[in-house]
């Protein structure tokens, strides 16, 4: 089983030589806990839940739950995310993740500090890639103040993304994110819960992981796999799908976000 995610974080910060991507993480959140504070009311009286720790975080309302999952109905909202190719999760999406990490950090044409957000999102297209490779694409959630204008990024490996409303089968976790081979099992799980429901969902091994949580937080963890509804005209999961393969039309355009990069 690969390491934990803290562990992999320790190791790249202490290798001799090696590159030190999360130099400056613990800093960058301790910059932003008076701005975290400052949120705290407004948070509040939204009804943010718990696992948000105060952060902003995508809005959503609960359809329905049952033992296994949540239904979620997710209003539009705007994400930084980078694409990378690789066979492992946790390597793949530490690459993803000390991308967008420069962007919030002020790798952008303003120079912007951006505030830390909740979750790290995922999307996962198992062997999608080259060579048998699985595409991840990971990605931030812009802060609310900057939906209308987002820092542009600096490098061409990130871009910016609107994602339409959704509907979403949710189910949670606590921990660390694990390997492929658990969540792909979790999955599975979510999935066989569903067909029992009689529900319809994007069946085509595509998921999304989201993690609440920075490296040091030990305890009080929360982590969630999501499986999209099968719906073209509000499901960002086809959307991704289509902008990478350059089909997208102007009928599903504005469905898929504005700004969409094609």
């Amino acid at each position: 089983m690969l390491a934990k995610l803290t562990t992999v974080l320790v190791l790249l910060a202490v290798s001799a030589g090696a590159a030190r991507p999360f130099d400056g993480v613990a800093t960058w959140f301790a910059q932003h806990v008076k701005a975290a504070e400052a949120q705290f009311s407004a948070n509040t009286a939204q009804n943010t839940p718990w696992f948000c720790h105060d952060l902003d975080c995508p809005k959503y309302k609960v359809l329905n739950a049952t033992d296994v999952y949540e239904t979620r109905e997710y209003a539009s909202g705007k994400w930084a995310y980078t694409e990378v190719q690789g066979l492992l999760y946790e390597p793949s999406v530490l690459i993803g993740f000390k991308r967008l990490f420069e962007f919030f950090s002020g790798a952008n044409e303003d120079e912007t500090k951006i505030p830390m957000t909740t979750p790290v999102l995922t999307l996962v297209h198992p062997g999608h890639g080259t060579f048998g490779r699985s595409n991840f694409t990971v990605c931030f959630f812009v802060p609310f103040q900057y939906h209308k204008n987002t820092p542009v990024p600096t490098s061409k490996d990130v871009g910016i993304l609107t994602t339409p409303k959704d509907i979403a089968y949710v189910t949670q976790f606590g921990g660390f994110m694990v390997d492929e081979f658990t969540l792909a099992s979790k999955v599975k799980a979510l999935q066989a819960d569903l067909r029992s429901n009689g529900v319809s969902f994007e069946d085509d091994g595509t998921y999304i992981t989201a993690s609440y949580d920075p490296p040091n937080r030990i305890v009080n963890r929360h982590n969630e796999i999501h499986v999209e509804l099968h719906d073209e005209l509000l499901n960002p999961v086809v959307c991704a799908k289509r902008r990478r393969q350059n089909t997208i039309n102007q009928t599903l355009t504005a469905g898929c976000g504005a700004d969409l990069p094609f």
